[in-house]
């Protein structure tokens, strides 16, 4: 199920490219990137329109719909205005608790 998903997205993706809208999916998760504030909505409304009319549905309670400069994906925050990516505080915590972890190991095995 996860590879026809990601299949029929991409096709729908492929298609929205072409209108063009700048759009970008990891799995089930998808940005637009837009120019303007008056781009951002209209391309966010008709990316909605796309996939609801092929089936798919949208997790409201999820979804970032309000056109944002700065965006929290995959643990990391992308700064469209800085041109930065960094760690969020909470991905850079659970590496630090990682580090610290490893560095508690009296020996280590190869």
């Amino acid at each position: 199920a996860p590879r026809a998903f990601t299949k029929i997205l991409a096709a729908l993706t492929a298609h929205l490219r072409g209108i063009p809208i700048q759009i970008q999916c990891y799995l089930d998760d998808i940005s637009i990137l837009s120019s303007s504030l008056k781009q951002a909505n209209s391309n966010t409304k008709l990316t909605l329109q796309v996939l609801k009319a092929h089936g798919f549905f949208i997790n409201w309670k999820k979804s970032q719909l309000v056109p944002s400069t700065r965006l929290l994906h995959l643990g990391l925050i992308i700064d469209t205005v800085d041109n930065r990516v960094f760690l969020s505080p909470e991905r850079l915590q659970s590496i630090k608790e990682l580090i610290s972890t490893i560095r508690s190991f009296k020996r280590v095995s190869l």
